[in-house]
């Protein structure tokens, strides 16, 4: 996934339909609820591109000319944070409302300095973006290299990889596995979503439940759906966040969302028995989640939580890997919370 310097769940894709017409037709190409939705004016799936929020009687204007569909997955729970992609070969540029789509700047967002593309270049190339999520005031590009890269990293040592990419929020997608999937040994769940913070009173709950859809129920659907694929004595791994068990103001969604998974496991240890089902419970852990910081910044945070910690270090994906393979190579556990934080539990 890609930061964006400004600071992704039922996902919506923009679709456009009878882009022929003598005269510019007007359709709504996108909705984020019932009341907030993309319009375009124009021929060929290109022209003016409006905002409408019905309930606040907005209808502001994003594009004057020559804005082309985003057909790609777009998923937007956020109001009043909004960000709107603008492709052509490449995708880099971004129209943003900071005023829950009152005034738009063309150019409000870029994406994270560096070379993030293979070639070295910033912006991936349209062909490689598989989705555009925004929320928390942030906007995230995921793209098919990251896979590529991860297949090419397992392909060197002795095993047979294979990607696809699919939405675990989604049923019908997971049927869709299990019928061609086969049996397999073992399955580890490590989707994540981008949960938001902040006190109850302010809390975005249509991000919360978009949240809830992907890492709660995406993990409960995997089950239903794939458990019958995993052979006899196979296991089932979730992953939660220490959080689940630390009490902290402003982060009641990650809080109980966490907790949920972990609960569930216990239930499912018993329910899906002789499969064996844990949760891995991560810590602070270096990953691409901070790449969009800048190197030095990510340090000194990093760093600074370290001290805090009883192990007085950070986790690194390896680490956590660890908690998996315990998981998966001890015949003796199942329906367990296996801590890999640092000691942030008992501080």
């Amino acid at each position: 996934m890609k930061g964006l310097c400004t600071g992704l769940t039922a996902a919506a894709v923009f679709m456009a339909v009878g882009c022929q017409a003598k005269e510019p037709p007007t359709q709504v190409v996108y909705r984020f609820d019932d009341h907030r939705y993309l319009e375009l004016k124009g021929w060929d799936c290109e022209g003016e591109l409006w905002y409408v929020d019905a309930k606040k009687g907005i209808h502001s204007q994003i594009a004057s000319q020559f804005y082309r569909i985003f057909t790609k997955k777009f998923v937007h729970p956020s109001e009043r944070y909004i960000a709107i992609p603008w492709w052509g070969n490449v995708t880099g540029g971004f129209s943003v409302s900071k005023d829950y789509g009152q005034t738009w700047v063309k150019g409000g967002a870029s994406m994270s300095p560096g070379e993030n593309e293979p070639d070295g270049s910033n912006a991936p190339y349209y062909d490689d973006v598989l989705s555009f999520t925004v929320v928390n005031d942030q906007g995230f590009l995921q793209t098919k290299h990251r896979l590529d890269a991860a297949r090419q990293r397992l392909s060197a040592h002795a095993a047979s990889v294979h990607t696809f990419v699919l939405d675990i929020s989604r049923e019908a997608e997971l049927v869709a596995l299990g019928e061609t999937l086969g049996e397999v040994n073992n399955i580890v769940v490590t989707a994540g979503s981008q949960a938001p913070g902040g006190l109850l009173s302010g809390l975005d709950l249509r991000a919360a439940r978009l949240a809830f859809d992907t890492k709660f129920w995406g993990s409960i659907n995997v089950a239903r759906y794939l458990g019958g694929n995993i052979a006899p004595g196979g296991t089932l791994t979730f992953t939660s966040g220490f959080v689940a068990r630390r009490t902290l103001a402003g982060a009641i969604v990650k809080t109980t969302m966490n907790a949920a998974i972990e609960a569930a496991t216990k239930v499912l240890a018993k329910e899906l028995s002789p499969l064996r089902v844990n949760v891995v419970s991560p810590g602070l852990t270096d990953t691409e989640a901070y790449a969009g910081m800048d190197a030095a910044a990510r340090e000194k945070m990093l760093a600074g939580a370290a001290e805090t910690l009883p192990a007085k270090a950070w986790g690194r994906a390896e680490d956590i890997a660890q908690g998996y393979l315990f998981a998966i190579d001890n015949p003796f556990v199942t329906g367990s919370v296996i801590d890999i934080e640092g000691g942030a539990l008992i501080n």
